[in-house]
């Protein structure tokens, strides 16, 4: 099983989050998507493909390590998963990978946990194989049946993974640190596995209060995909998921709105197992921002994230690695942490003979210069233009389709939001952009992080490692400071 960590962020810059909350209920009202899938009650999802040769699932529940108890992420929501899987039927058998000849797996993140299951598509065993899959989810969402052995042994296989996928992996270190210097006291900052001393302190009881608070059919979405129709369906979603209590969830506590403190640090680290250097930027800008203005920016930022991963004039890879010969790799996006709040993170590996910090230099310079100067609405257009052709052509590939859709609602996007999202798109102009630009431009606390090869450290842990204040390249051009005026809307 797999675990969500911010080393994703190392690895690419994911879009904006849209962190709407789910919709209501699973009633037996259907409707029509604008897409090839279709609705069956208000949080089930079929994406049919009749030329699949598997049928998927996802059970995506709307809670993760930022919804543990008083605040703090210790990975309870990560543990639980595991106890999840290895439920027992009543064959004893374990519910890891249900079908013989398929496949199952899981994962948390801070704000959601996720389980999946695929079986080979059969017209013999099909209906069987779903019936089972839905009894799967609903038994997912109804209880916790573990035993003191399987629990402690689960403790052992976090303990494992995090040794495997943290405590050996300088990048993810690395990360865990940056994080926790950009987050410090929100359970946003902190690891989604815990630590060693938390994953030792695990308990069945605080995995069954998690899953008492959270698992419910009205915090959850179904999205399946394969050779399958309503009529495949709609009968089990009556009578596995509807009958389900509809029990109140409480809000997300991490989208409350919250102000952090101005501040720039840098963070050097020495790994004795890291092959190259690393630098890294991260920016939190706080903001006013209505719902309409909401809309407005995360459509804006579709457009910016496709500039940002281009290779159009002026784009990061276009600036920074072919023009200027800085760094032989380059990320730059931004992302939603919640209203009001975002995130631009950068990422780059230094050519060889530059120094790290004359990376981070030009990143900085980059951003406030690209703020400065904005984008042209021709660019926009253009860019624009390309996501509508991605989304046409991805509504006609149904498995990466499922797969998009999975990820939108795991973000804890809404549906209705997803269907109309091209025409949020169309809307949105080079002033809506460039207003966001000027926005995560502006003042912000401030995170760099600077990871060299070097000499080993004890235990895993860094051998050095200083905060000192970020200088302000004296070449910056700052821009207007527009960070509390609302969007326009289209």
């Amino acid at each position: 099983m797999s675990y969500g960590t911010i080393l994703s962020r190392l690895l690419g810059i994911g879009v904006a989050l849209a962190l709407a909350s789910a919709a209501p209920c699973l009633g037996q009202t259907q409707a029509r998507a604008s897409g090839p899938e279709f609705r069956i009650g208000n949080n089930v999802f079929v994406v049919p493909d009749k030329n699949a040769r598997s049928i998927t699932g996802w059970l995506i529940v709307l809670a993760g390590c930022a919804d543990e108890a008083d605040g703090k992420c210790v990975g309870i929501a990560h543990y639980l998963e595991h106890l999840l899987f290895i439920n027992r039927d009543s064959d004893n058998r374990s519910k890891v990978a249900m079908f013989a000849d398929g496949s199952g797996n899981g994962w948390t993140t801070h704000r959601t946990t996720a389980y999946f299951q695929r079986f080979p598509a059969r017209p013999a065993t099909n209906a069987e194989n779903l019936e089972k899959l839905m009894s799967h989810f609903a038994g997912l969402l109804s209880d916790v049946r573990v035993e003191g052995a399987q629990a402690d042994r689960e403790r052992n296989v976090v303990l494992q993974e995090y040794q495997q996928n943290t405590g050996r992996n300088p990048f993810a270190r690395f990360a865990v640190g940056l994080n926790l210097a950009m987050m410090p006291d929100e359970p946003l900052g902190q690891r989604v596995i815990g630590s060693p001393e938390t994953i030792a302190a695990f308990t069945t009881d605080a995995a069954r209060a998690f899953h008492a608070r959270w698992y419910a059919r009205t915090n959850a979405a179904i999205v399946l995909h394969g050779p399958i129709g309503r009529e495949d369906v709609a009968a089990l979603v009556a009578r596995h998921i509807a009958p389900l209590p509809a029990k109140p969830v409480p809000p997300n506590a991490w989208k409350t709105k919250r102000a952090y403190e101005p501040g720039q640090q840098l963070i050097r680290a020495t790994e004795k197992d890291a092959r190259q250097i690393g630098v890294y930027f991260d920016k939190l800008v706080t903001f006013e921002e209505t719902a309409v203005a909401r809309g407005i920016n995360d459509a804006a930022n579709g457009v910016l994230g496709s500039f940002l991963s281009s290779r159009l004039a002026e784009s990061p890879v276009e600036n920074m690695m072919e023009r200027d010969g800085l760094v032989s790799e380059a990320r730059l996006g931004v992302a939603r942490v919640r209203d009001g709040t975002m995130r631009i993170s950068f990422s780059g590996v230094p050519a060889a003979g530059v120094a790290p910090e004359k990376v981070l230099d030009a990143a900085r310079v980059y951003i406030a210069n690209l703020a400065r100067t904005g984008l042209t609405q021709e660019t926009v257009d253009r860019l624009k233009q390309r996501i509508t052709n991605e989304r046409a052509l991805l509504a006609e590939q149904p498995g990466l389709y499922a797969q998009a859709l999975m990820n939108w609602l795991s973000s804890h996007g809404t549906y209705e939001r997803w269907n109309t999202r091209q025409a949020r798109h169309a809307a949105i102009t080079a002033a809506d952009v460039n207003r966001l630009l000027a926005l995560v431009a502006g003042p912000g606390r401030e995170v760099a992080g600077v990871m060299l090869p070097g000499a080993p450290s004890a235990a895993g842990v860094a051998s050095t490692r200083d905060a000192m204040p970020l200088p302000v390249p004296s070449t910056v051009e700052t821009p207007p400071q527009q960070a509390h005026q609302p969007a326009s809307q289209p």
